[in-house]
């Protein structure tokens, strides 16, 4: 075999081109290494776009395999049927070039990838990676993605998730740009995957949500699953359901990690009630447990309740609210408005501000529900919840630490699973801590550091 592979060897360097021998550097290269690597080109590649480069790029890696281990990708090569990279074959691309299989061709990369994050793939097949050992990082701009503040990356982000082999990193270059996304994101039954933005940049290294509720990331059935460093942020006009939700469809939704990112509901107006920041919610899930969340910072909405008073007066079927040192100003009109109802069992009146007659009256959008004096003001409401943890028993032994939540109507929320809460800074939000327990789990609170809170815990 050895004998053979030299014959090869000498009958390839032979028939090699003048000069082919030392690649060197080419005029408008910026990609190439400095060392020896066969040119696809010298196997007959024309790598123009349109011609089927497929039989002479299996002959190039073919030959680079024996000689130097490193193929050069010229220029845009189509490949019209299956074709696998030999694992020990690392692939360059220079002058834009890209690999592009058709439609329902795979191509399979068992070696690596010698190039920074810039667009490599193309076409309307596909890549896989399983097994890779060789490519340490992912780029999502390898498949598209440019991170313009223009353009939305939802197609490309989701094929660079959908390639991902398992325990490999999908990496934001340091100062990117933010990718516009407007159709949500799955990671799909991922094991020890990590996304990674390095530079843990607020409103760079992550998405810009443009869409219109559901889910900016969905992480489903996946297993020691790392989110590091991401921001997601809303666009004007966006409204997001969940920014990040785990969920469990068919496998298991465990020991994943989110931490050191910036999530951020509050860049935009919005009504929705209903949102989550992170939401660990894998319904009817049997496993759902030792997740860690930490070192975020999270905001839910651009607004949060904000007291004015403690002698607002209403009567009962009335809508004015008397408020002498509430000090009414024209800006509150459309405004949340909280008024205890006190002495009627600790009712609650939460409604709207229609008009300001004046600086001590209000005209409220819903009536009392009965006659108050000594009622306590707050104008603004915060809306969303940080972290929710349910609703099932199987959500347990959660981990939430070191994170700052603030502007949300409930900073932490658990429902019937267990968790444990360390040091959570933020506020100005209706609750610190919301817990409601059927079943008895166990729940840990240690040190809650917020300030401006309605209520510190439920």
């Amino acid at each position: 075999m050895k004998t053979v592979l030299f014959f090869l060897a000498l009958f390839l360097c032979l028939s090699l081109p003048v000069g082919a021998q030392d690649v060197g550097q080419p005029a408008g290269s910026t990609r190439r290494l400095q060392g020896w690597a066969w040119d696809a080109k010298w196997s007959g590649a024309v790598c123009d776009n349109s011609t089927d480069d497929r039989s002479a790029l299996n002959t190039a890696a073919t030959a680079a395999a024996v000689l130097g281990g490193r193929l050069v990708i010229p220029g845009k090569c189509v490949v019209g049927s299956t074709l696998t990279i030999p694992a020990n074959v690392s692939v360059i691309f220079e002058n834009g070039g890209q690999l592009k299989p058709a439609n329902g061709i795979v191509i399979t990369f068992n070696g690596g990838i010698e190039t920074g994050p810039v667009q490599i793939f193309g076409g309307a097949g596909t890549f896989t990676f399983t097994n890779n050992r060789k490519i340490l990082n992912y780029y999502p701009e390898w498949w598209g993605a440019d991170g313009s503040d223009t353009t939305d990356d939802s197609v490309s982000f989701q094929a660079a998730l959908t390639a991902l082999p398992g325990n490999s990193t999908l990496r934001i270059p340091s100062g990117a740009n933010r990718y516009y996304i407007g159709t949500g994101l799955v990671l799909n039954n991922k094991q020890g995957v990590t996304i990674q933005n390095p530079a843990y940049a607020i409103n760079f290294g992550g998405f810009y949500w443009t869409g219109s509720y559901g889910t900016v990331l969905e992480m489903r059935d996946c297993i020691s699953a790392t989110i590091d460093g991401l921001n997601i942020s809303l666009g004007t006009g966006a409204v997001a359901d969940n920014l990040i939700l785990m969920t469990k469809v068919s496998g298991q939704s465990t020991a994943n990690t989110i931490r050191n990112c910036y999530l951020n509901a509050g860049t935009t107006t919005h009504n929705n009630t209903n949102l989550r920041l992170i939401s660990l919610n894998p319904a009817g899930a049997t496993n759902g447990e030792n997740i860690v969340i930490e070192g975020n910072t999270m905001a839910c909405s651009d607004d949060y309740a904000r007291y004015r008073s403690n002698a607002g007066a209403m009567t009962a079927s009335g809508t004015t609210l008397t408020c002498a040192d509430c000090a009414f100003v024209a800006g509150d009109v459309n405004k949340y408005v909280r008024v205890g109802l006190v002495g009627t069992g600790g009712a609650t009146l939460l409604t709207t501000i229609a008009s300001v007659p004046d600086s001590t009256h209000a005209v409220l959008t819903n009536a009392a529900s009965a006659t108050a004096t000594g009622a306590r003001v707050h104008i603004g409401r915060a809306i969303g919840t940080g972290v929710y943890n349910g609703p099932n028993a199987n959500m347990k032994h959660q981990i939430i630490r070191n994170n700052r939540i603030s502007q949300c109507h409930i900073s932490v929320e658990s429902e019937d699973g267990s968790v444990e809460i360390y040091n959570l800074g933020g506020g100005q939000a209706t609750y610190g801590v919301y817990i409601h327990e059927a079943v008895g789990e166990p729940v840990i609170i240690e040190q809650i550091v917020q300030e401006s809170n309605l209520t510190e815990v439920y």
